[in-house]
């Protein structure tokens, strides 16, 4: 178990009308709240809540883990009749693939499936969230500036406001 620390994430808008500031609000929660389960980070969300001013969304979470768990991937790559030449030297197939994976060709792995022998990359990764200590630490404030692309893989939110704010700009 990580260990658990509150985060505050807030978005700087320009106006938002004023009736549509609740659905905003609750679909930047869903999506930040979503884009951390998807990567397996660990939440609290006892008192978690989206919050929201006419310039400003934001949500508050008051336990996220300061790790995400172990990523395991699994690439596979060229079978063995593609992979090594007749003498069983490396073709550029292979070579490019363990390339890609940044090891040398004998440090990959075999696996079979029903069309044969073939070579296959697998790593486990462990992740700490990139975090910051912000704000003024004799008043006990913290905040974390968790790395967007880990954390929270650049959610498509999709925050719609009804109507045409330019229009809705353009009338006041």
């Amino acid at each position: 178990m990580s260990h658990l620390s509150p985060l505050l994430i807030e978005l700087g808008t320009e106006e938002l009308p004023v009736k549509a500031l609740p659905g905003l609000a609750q679909a930047f929660f869903d999506g930040v709240v979503d884009g951390l389960r998807k990567r397996g980070v660990e939440l609290e969300l006892g008192d978690a809540r989206p919050l929201s001013t006419p310039r400003r969304l934001a949500v508050l979470l008051p336990g996220v883990g300061l790790e995400q768990p172990e990523q395991h991937s699994e690439v596979l790559g060229p079978y063995l009749n593609i992979a090594l030449d007749a003498e069983g030297q490396p073709t550029k197939a292979l070579q490019g693939f363990a390339a890609k994976a940044g090891i040398d060709w004998t440090a990959l792995e075999k696996t079979t499936d029903s069309k044969g022998e073939r070579f296959v990359h697998r790593a486990v990764t462990r992740r700490a969230h990139r975090c910051a200590a912000a704000g003024d630490p004799a008043r006990g404030h913290r905040r974390h500036a968790h790395s967007q692309a880990d954390a929270l893989g650049r959610p498509q939110l999709g925050l719609r406001a009804p109507g045409a704010l330019a229009g809705t700009a353009a009338r006041r």
